[in-house]
């Protein structure tokens, strides 16, 4: 018998956190910068085709951001996340286009079948897209030059949904098809981390499903995700898709604080296109100064800057204007129990939703410019 893999400590596991979360801030701003631009895209053309590359991009952007944070999570015990309604069948073609971009690399074909009835499942669609897609890498990956991997939609025998992943590769060894769950142990050798097939399993698990693997008939390893259907008390996802950009900024005034450059600047494009008047600054000290010069109707500021804390800085600024709308926009948490947190006017997760940021900024401004209207009309006295 060989000797058994040598398992991380929790020292490492700690320390694998810590590095997950300074890349996660990292990737969030290149992503927010990203969506930023494709939003912009999207306004710009009427284009169907150039239009359905700019949503790819953006399904993409909001996919991605997503997959530090669940290595991060899985590090640290899991979290839990809001529960929507999942179309398998939408699932499993967006997963399609991802893996097939693998493929092409590999001359590996890779098509889509329909087995089933249209269904509904209840979970986060990113991290249900993140197995579909890892499941397809990992087929695409064993398969063999000019062969087919199916991503297939079907019913299970319990009355659920299933999504298989079929290729027809070598497959895998009896004795490895539990271990290959295992986190760290990887049959790839240093071209495989060991987390993906783990992190599959957790999340299928956290969806009260199932995750299995099993040998194809005629060669090659079946990858079958099985998940229960919605309850009827399962909300519908809440992405906002289609709400107009151009040109609804009400001439506000709007500064940006950010310490990334490619952020910072496609916030700026992105809200001058919004027909917002906007101010940037890289760190406190100019953030400050732009603050007192020009009084913005409303702050976009992020939590880490370079060396300056967000937090103090969001201080200072309502220490100035202790009635101005500050939306925090930051791939961290919000630190528990700060004073100025009770004072932020809203919290938006990094990567930014364009359309979000947009909505929200212009929904602060017309309130605070009602209220200063508000302040200047004289009461009347009542008889």
């Amino acid at each position: 018998m060989g000797d058994a893999p040598e398992r991380p400590s929790t020292r490492v596991l700690a320390s694998l956190g810590q590095r997950a979360g300074e890349v996660a801030h990292d990737f969030d701003n290149s992503l927010t910068a990203i969506a930023a631009h494709a939003t912009l895209i999207r306004g710009a053309t009427d284009d169907p085709e150039v239009l359905e590359h700019a949503r790819a991009i953006l399904r993409a952007a909001r996919t991605a951001s997503q997959v530090v944070e669940r290595v991060r999570a899985m590090l640290r015990g899991g979290e839990k996340h809001e529960r929507v309604q999942v179309d398998v069948e939408a699932l499993a073609d967006e997963a399609r286009v991802a893996v097939a971009a693998r493929g092409d690399k590999r001359g590996v074909t890779v098509v889509r079948r329909r087995e089933g009835h249209a269904a509904t499942v209840a979970g986060d669609p990113a991290e249900l897209l993140q197995v579909v897609v890892n499941l397809g890498n990992n087929a695409v990956d064993a398969s063999p030059d000019g062969a087919e991997v199916a991503i297939v939609t079907a019913d299970t025998l319990d009355g659920g949904a299933a999504i298989v992943v079929e290729d027809r590769g070598a497959g895998v060894p009896d004795e490895l098809r539990e271990r290959v769950f295992e986190p760290f142990f990887t049959t790839k050798g240093s071209h495989g981390t060991g987390l993906g097939l783990a992190l599959c399993r957790a999340i299928v698990e956290r969806h009260g499903g199932a995750l299995a693997l099993d040998p194809r008939r005629g060669g090659g390893t079946v990858a079958r995700v099985a998940l229960p259907l919605a309850g009827d008390d399962v909300p519908a996802p809440r992405h906002a898709t289609s709400v107009a950009i151009r040109g609804v900024g009400l001439d506000a005034r709007v500064l940006v604080v950010d310490d990334d450059d490619g952020t910072r600047e496609a916030l700026r494009v992105l809200l001058e296109a919004a027909g917002f008047d906007v101010t940037i600054a890289a760190d406190g000290t100019s953030a400050v100064t732009s603050f007192a010069t020009r009084r913005p109707d409303v702050v976009v500021s992020d939590l880490e800057l370079g060396e300056d804390d967000g937090g103090a800085v969001i201080s200072q600024l309502l220490a100035i204007d202790r009635a101005v709308p500050v939306v925090l926009a930051s791939g961290k948490d919000a630190p528990v129990g700060a004073p100025w947190v009770a004072r932020v006017s809203a919290i938006l997760r990094k990567p930014v939703s364009p359309v979000e940021l947009v909505a929200t900024i212009r929904r602060l401004a017309a309130q605070r410019r009602g209220a200063m209207a508000g302040a200047d009309t004289p009461r009347r006295e009542s008889p």
